[in-house]
């Protein structure tokens, strides 16, 4: 049986500009003994120990042009696993310009318990390379995908104890930056049937610092390990609305017209499991009546799979559903399953396998939404 190899930087349409680390995962029945990638074709030096990086110089490659890279890693039996390729561009000139990254969830001032899912918001005009976070200085994890987030377990902390969370960022030209520090206390609890991990909520629209006027769509990606109970959506600490037994992704259309105009709004969202555990998530938006036809359209559209749902079985031909949306309209969309199939038919990918599904929505003005990768299983 050969590793289980999967390139985690750069991904797939990544554009660098500096010299940055390939980061390999690799994982075997037994024991991974060696790790390498080949770029074009050309071999790289290896690596033996985990975490798998390797440095990769963009000096002397083409730029503006699609460039190849797999990786590939060996076990002490001899046998070879191999990654699917990903593709990435060399940018014509360096990068100079900051990522941004904030922390969205938890929020400052929260009390935390169980598992907490610590989620960073990371942006950048060109590529995020990856993002680090770091409870009480320490680093504690690193994601290369979005969402960016990691999974932070309470359980090994005193009992009202205040700790301090951040992330950092870096882009493909080597550009970092480092979130605001938020500060939350641990209260380990235990609630019904043993349940202590919180439910998540990740704000999918609207971006954080928005410019919005009158009926806005607003979207959640919510979760739980066992079962949502109700959601509750606040503005400016007022109840807006609630719903039972809501289910991901949680839309819900805000007129936003009776608010003040030309000023910050907060939106604030509570979600409980059944074990009465919250998950919050808040969002700055400023409403500014005044918008018109001319105004530049600078608000990405929003995509949302509703079917097939994420870890699913698929056979044969499969209805691929979402939902989307757009300040404006959207002007077009592009389902992507690779290798391009426009009627997905599965047969062909019917191997037991992960496969991974996401979309592309454009509106008018040209700017890009992306849904989250999904990934699903065919059989």
């Amino acid at each position: 049986t050969p590793p289980t190899v999967v390139v985690a930087y750069p991904y797939d349409g990544a554009v660098i500009s500096a010299t940055v680390d390939v980061r390999i995962s690799a994982f075997d029945d037994n024991e991974v003994t060696e790790v390498w990638y080949y770029l074009n074709g050309a071999e790289s030096p290896s690596v033996t120990d985990a975490p798998y990086e390797i440095a990769l110089n963009p000096s002397t490659l083409d730029r503006k042009v699609d460039h190849y890279l797999q990786a590939a890693a060996k076990d002490k039996e001899g046998n070879i696993g191999y990654s699917d390729y990903v593709v990435f561009t060399v940018a014509e000139t360096q990068d100079i310009i900051d990522p941004t990254i904030s922390i969205v969830n938890p929020q400052t001032g929260q009390v935390v318990e169980g598992i907490v899912e610590i989620v960073a918001n990371a942006e950048d005009e060109r590529s995020i390379q990856k993002v680090a976070f770091y409870i009480n200085g320490d680093s504690v994890g690193l994601s290369s995908a979005y969402p960016y987030k990691y999974e932070w377990d309470t359980s090994n902390y005193s009992d009202s104890t205040v700790h301090t969370i951040y992330a950092k960022a870096w882009d493909g030209g080597n550009n970092t930056a480092t979130s605001p520090v938020i500060t939350v206390t641990v209260y380990p609890r235990t609630g019904e049937a043993g349940d202590n991990i919180n439910p998540t909520a990740l704000f999918l629209y609207p971006i954080d610092g928005s410019i919005i006027a009158g009926t806005v769509r607003i979207a959640l990606d919510i979760a739980d390990n066992d079962s949502l109970a109700n959601i509750e959506l606040y503005v400016d600490g007022e109840l807006e609305t609630s719903e039972n037994n809501p289910s991901s992704p949680w839309i819900y259309n805000w007129n936003s017209s009776d608010k003040a105009d030309s000023t910050v709004h907060n939106l604030y969202v509570k979600v409980y499991d059944g074990a009465g555990n919250i998950g919050t998530v808040q969002r700055n938006v400023t409403i500014f009546s005044e918008i018109g036809s001319a105004d530049p359209d600078v608000a990405p559209p929003v995509a949302l799979f509703l079917y097939p749902l994420a870890g699913t079985t698929a056979t044969g031909t499969v209805p691929v559903s979402v939902d989307l949306f757009d300040n404006v309209g959207v002007s077009s969309v592009e389902f992507y399953v690779v290798p391009w199939i426009f009627d997905w038919d599965t047969t062909p990918k019917a191997d037991g396998a992960l496969h991974s599904i996401y979309i592309k929505a454009y509106d008018a003005a040209g700017n890009i939404g992306t849904s989250a990768l999904l990934t699903l299983t065919i059989n």
